[in-house]
């Protein structure tokens, strides 16, 4: 009896690893082991093929035995080079290996401790390493808007010399363009704020007098994911909004350059499509991208202060100026698409919203927050809500409808989530349970529930507009900050932020949140609502936008 027990456990370990292994990636074309000296065998280690002159990069993670695997019809036959993302570690000898078409290759990883940390550092981990209170954290939480808090950390400026810079920075428009006199700096000055930025960088010591903290490599679900990151045509783009349409096709509206851009990744083509210019001495660039129900393409112009509308069969842009055009600090913020045909408009420039008849052309604006005057779009980029729990001024950051045409918007200012009634107009304030949470981008799933990044609590939230109920999600990760969240076909939420390199995905049946870590450092995440359910499982779009590239992620259960 004993034997015959033992045989069955045996068999069944045999299957379980067969199993894994075959999960881990079914007919590899070239797989090995992650091990370092100290550690042994490696987990969630990203091991990175990218091929040789080529825009590819395809990236797996090692599992509990350190095993990694390339899908066969992942890397087509030519020279890769190899690398790796795993805090803390190098890759000895970086190698380039020759991928056949039918032999598998074997080449196992040794990694060897890092001289420099710090170059490995994401966002997180350095607000986790940085000394100071919860209020002089929030006062660098928004730099990572502009670049990462590395160029904090690596600077030599003293206070006075960060003032100085602080005061060069504020000529400049968040995408990096020389803006007009009449917007305010969004840089918050004064000598608490630049004495603090000295105490953290290298003005005094050629040692930063703090510990340098990192967070743990990914571990069981989150190692089960393959990751594809492709380099866009231009160095300077900023892929902020991304969305699928019917075809498969992707599409990404630029930050910073005055194009919608539509990529084929079945053929990797990227084709461009000029915008029209409406203000010629402001900025370009947009930030937020939707698809109605035929096709066509809709997206905010931002400092031009208008919207566009794309039609993918004629190719064509129909544009239109907001009301507050003529006002020079009119910004175009948010859209959203009613069941009804026509767009809703943020400015948050003016801090009012527009609804837009699309037929006639024709705005009706509403002032979202008649009772108290809501903030600018750049006295809410200075960072002054980040962490305070002081009650705040209102401001606009997310926007969507539900299937009554009913439109609500992401207060991230205050802390409410606020709807604005279809029929009658009446306005009304939800405050999300963690006062200040700063609401941000949102999603309205196919039961008019409206999920949101709950972007200075860290959560994930959840608005039920029929039950006007609210639930929370903390992701586990410190400084999670969720940007943008997405629904899936399966009821999933998918959500990132600017400091983490994560992808979070959020099973609201058990509560459980996977973090998908990205191969490259500090990408700074804003929209996650590019979900493919053509696939299964789900395949979800993220735009790089710090490092000009757009990735594609597939979790592998």
């Amino acid at each position: 009896m004993f034997k015959k027990i033992t045989l069955l456990l045996l068999l069944g370990s045999w299957i379980c690893s067969s199993t894994a292994a075959k999960a881990l990636s079914p007919s590899p074309i070239l797989t090995g082991v992650v091990s370092s000296q100290g550690e042994g065998q490696m987990e969630g280690v990203l091991v990175k093929a990218k091929r040789v002159d080529g825009i590819v990069t395809v990236t797996v993670v090692s599992d509990i035995k350190g095993r990694y695997g390339f899908p066969k019809d992942k890397l087509q036959p030519g020279k890769y080079q190899i690398s790796i993302r795993a805090v803390g570690y190098d890759l000895m000898n970086p190698p380039t290996v020759d991928i056949a078409s039918e032999k598998a290759t074997e080449l196992d990883l040794k990694l060897q401790k890092t001289k420099n940390l710090a170059s490995q550092l994401s966002n997180t981990e350095w607000l986790m390493s940085f000394p100071g209170t919860p209020e002089e954290h929030s006062m660098i939480y928004n730099c990572v808007t502009c670049h990462s808090l590395t160029r904090i950390a690596r600077s030599n400026f003293d206070s006075n010399g960060w003032d100085s810079w602080l005061q060069e920075m504020g000529t400049l428009g968040r995408i990096g363009r020389a803006k007009p006199e009449a917007w305010p700096s969004p840089m918050p000055h004064g000598p608490m704020f630049t004495k603090y930025l000295s105490s953290i960088n290298l003005s005094s010591t050629e040692k930063w007098n703090y510990d340098l903290k990192t967070l743990p490599r990914p571990k069981g679900r989150a190692t089960r994911v393959l990751i594809t990151e492709y380099d866009l045509p231009n160095e300077d783009s900023q892929p902020h909004e991304i969305v699928v349409d019917a075809q498969g096709m992707v599409w990404y509206a630029d930050f910073v350059r005055p194009y919608l851009y539509k990529f084929n990744p079945s053929t990797t083509e990227f084709k461009e499509y000029r915008l029209p210019d409406l203000k010629l001495d402001h900025p370009f660039g947009s930030n937020c991208l939707a698809l109605d129900k035929k096709g066509n393409l809709f997206m905010v112009m931002l400092k031009q202060a208008g919207i566009a509308k794309f039609d993918p069969k004629t190719e064509q842009f129909t544009t239109w100026k907001i009301p507050s055009f003529d006002n020079p600090v009119a910004h175009a913020g948010c859209l959203s698409l009613p069941p009804d045909g026509n767009v809703w408009l943020e400015d948050t420039g003016t801090t009012l919203v527009h609804k837009l008849d699309v037929k006639t052309g024709q705005f009706t604006t509403i002032d979202p927050f008649p009772d108290q005057k809501g903030l600018s779009a750049s006295e809410r980029d200075a960072g002054y809500m980040g962490g305070s729990s002081t009650v705040k001024r209102h401001a606009m950051y997310g926007q969507e409808s539900d299937s009554k045409g009913n439109l609500y918007i992401a207060d991230i200012g205050a802390g409410n989530i606020e709807r604005i009634d279809a029929e009658t107009g009446k306005e009304t304030f939800f405050p999300t349970p963690t006062p200040n949470s700063g609401p941000r981008r949102m999603d309205m799933d196919r039961e008019d529930r409206l999920w949101f990044g709950e972007y200075y609590a860290g959560k994930i939230g959840l608005f039920d507009t029929k039950t006007t109920k609210f639930k929370e999600w903390a992701v586990p990760t410190p400084n999670a900050a969720p940007y943008d969240v997405g629904s899936d076909k399966n009821g999933e939420i998918w959500g990132g932020g600017m400091h983490t390199d994560l992808v979070y995905r959020l099973n609201p049946k058990t509560g459980e949140i996977v973090q998908y870590l990205l191969p490259t450092l500090n990408v700074n995440i804003r929209s996650l609502n590019a979900v493919d359910n053509r696939t299964s499982p789900v395949t979800i779009w993220v735009g790089e936008t710090h490092t000009h590239k757009i990735a594609k992620v597939e979790p592998l259960n």
